[in-house]
């Protein structure tokens, strides 16, 4: 009875922790760098979403194609979603900041 048990929480444990592992890494998680709008899930209409997913605060700047500033968000730590200005697939997004932020296609 105590293998079976054993056995049992072995299992449960290894299920639970693949699908977590699974589900992190396909959650389009980025860091502080520069970004082609590419890099991101395709959105047919340009629109996309952004939140920050971590302790520390985040910067998020859109440059169109002519490298114009466009959008500027301060992101406070674990911010709810905010939408981004329609994207081309000329435009840039940089990440400026210590924390993570995701990044997604979005319906508005």
């Amino acid at each position: 009875m105590k293998k079976f048990i054993l056995i049992l929480l072995i299992l449960v444990t290894i299920i639970l922790g693949t699908s977590i592992t699974t589900y992190a890494s396909s959650r389009n998680m980025y860091k502080e760098g520069f970004y082609k709008i590419s890099d991101f899930n395709h959105s047919k209409d340009g629109s996309y979403h952004v939140e920050n997913i971590s302790a520390y605060s985040v910067s998020v700047i859109v440059f169109n194609e002519n490298n114009i500033k466009t959008q500027v968000l301060y992101l406070e730590p674990k911010s709810p979603r905010h939408y981004l200005v329609s994207l081309k697939s000329e435009y840039k997004i940089v990440i400026v900041g210590d924390g993570e932020v995701h990044i997604d296609a979005g319906i508005k």
